[in-house]
């Protein structure tokens, strides 16, 4: 979990050429997985509630909750602000979020270029850390919507994951993903304390899946999601 450091206004940074592309294809991705989602969806649903109760631990009802990479807006739902936004850069995936949650507010473009006039309680960046183009600048550009006491929570897959999630791919057990950064706690904590934010605390996650049948309490662990659940504030 992180807070945010004080710091003098920036201006806004043009956008770099090769970032704009970098996103555009991302985005064209995201909508043909959300028009054929496939049963990787219905594999990783117990990865989506536990990631949920994890998120549900740290964000209290009725917070003001902005989340970055929505998708179709579960995670945000699921906290239940007094007012959600999510944002996204996929047309199909922010329409879906859109009926299947209309009492949070879901916006259509890149975190670069949303434009700031509301701050938030918490942000949230779910997933998507390690696919981003630039994360040094998208941390510094929240802090347009941060007040000093705005919580920023992250959580990331551990480069362990690659290999066997690579595996779950192969076998449509996993959302296809583009070519990540795979990005270790240790960099986020530097990445984050150079867009000055205070870095609180950390812990890892073990994340799966699949509910486990047994006699003993199931272990969690995850394809989808994350080996390590980082949490700064």
């Amino acid at each position: 979990m992180t807070r945010r450091m004080a710091s003098s206004p920036s201006t806004k940074p043009a956008r770099d050429p090769a970032g704009a592309l970098y996103e555009e294809q991302r985005s064209r991705h995201w909508d043909a997985v959300a028009c054929n989602p496939g049963r990787s969806r219905a594999l990783a649903a117990f990865y989506h509630r536990r990631l949920s109760r994890i998120y549900q631990f740290s964000i209290p009802p009725g917070q003001s909750v902005l989340e970055v990479g929505c998708g179709e807006g579960d995670l945000l739902a699921s906290l239940r602000p007094a007012r959600g936004v999510g944002v996204d850069f996929s047309c199909e995936i922010v329409r879906k979020a859109q009926q299947k949650h209309p009492d949070c507010s879901f916006v259509l473009t890149s975190i670069q270029d949303l434009e700031p006039g509301q701050t938030f309680d918490f942000i949230i960046l779910s997933d998507l850390i390690n696919d981003l183009w630039d994360v040094q600048t998208t941390l510094e550009h929240l802090h347009r919507f941060c007040t000093r006491d705005t919580r920023l929570i992250i959580n990331a897959y551990s480069h362990l994951w690659a290999l066997p999630h690579r595996a779950a791919q192969a076998l449509r057990m996993a959302t296809p993903l583009l070519p990540q950064n795979w990005l270790t706690v240790e960099d986020l904590h530097g990445l984050l304390r150079i867009a000055d934010f205070d870095v609180i605390r950390s812990w890892p996650e073990i994340l799966w899946p699949y509910r486990c049948r047994s006699s003993r309490a199931s272990a969690i662990a995850g394809w989808s999601g994350s080996g390590r659940s980082a949490s700064w504030r």
